[in-house]
């Protein structure tokens, strides 16, 4: 309904927006084809109107169906494409979260050297971005920001390089304690 009530009054940005979010939906059902449909259209959409906001996340969204599909080179593609169009308009958010998701596409692939790159661009990033964040914009990419250890952890673990696994390790639990030290400190002036 949200959709079609967008077209009538001829709100392209919010179109866009509720097509990419159906095909959340859809991908989420692992209809992948349907998915990648409402995300081509979200694509298309975005820019006809130029929403570099909307053009990027429906490229990642993109790469996310064909890694799903195992289309491992379709999904680096699109990943590319989003983070050159997230790049280009200082997204560094979401330019991280495009990052993890290449780590996670290499690693899928075994590709454990290749995916440490990724990976570590994404938690130089996400580090960057923890002092500039409100409290609900860090739990917002806090997730994504340990998945990035996580992942490399194990990446560094399957080439065995286990000193460096155990540095990244605890250079995530110390970000960790760091920022509930600082959390302590903002609430006992």
């Amino acid at each position: 309904q949200a959709l079609e009530i967008s077209k009538q009054i001829g709100d392209k940005a919010n179109e866009s927006k509720i097509t990419i979010n159906i095909g959340e939906f859809y991908r989420s059902q692992e209809e992948y084809e349907k998915a990648l449909n409402y995300y081509q259209q979200a694509l298309t959409i975005s820019k006809k109107i130029g929403s570099t906001g909307f053009e990027d996340a429906s490229l990642n969204n993109i790469g996310l169906v064909y890694t799903s599909l195992g289309k491992y080179q379709k999904a680096l593609d699109y990943y590319q494409q989003a983070l050159v169009v997230s790049q280009k308009n200082g997204k560094k958010a979401f330019e991280g979260r495009v990052l993890h998701n290449i780590g996670v596409l290499d690693f899928t692939q075994g590709e454990y050297f290749q995916a440490e790159k990724p990976f570590l661009a994404a938690i130089k990033i996400w580090e960057s971005l923890r002092t500039k964040l409100t409290d609900d914009q860090k739990i917002s990419i806090l997730e994504q920001y340990t998945n990035s250890y996580y992942y490399l952890q194990d990446a560094l673990i399957a080439q065995n390089k286990i000193n460096q696994a155990l540095e990244i390790s605890e250079r995530g639990r110390a970000r960790a304690l760091i920022d509930l030290l600082a959390k302590k400190e903002q609430s006992n002036p």
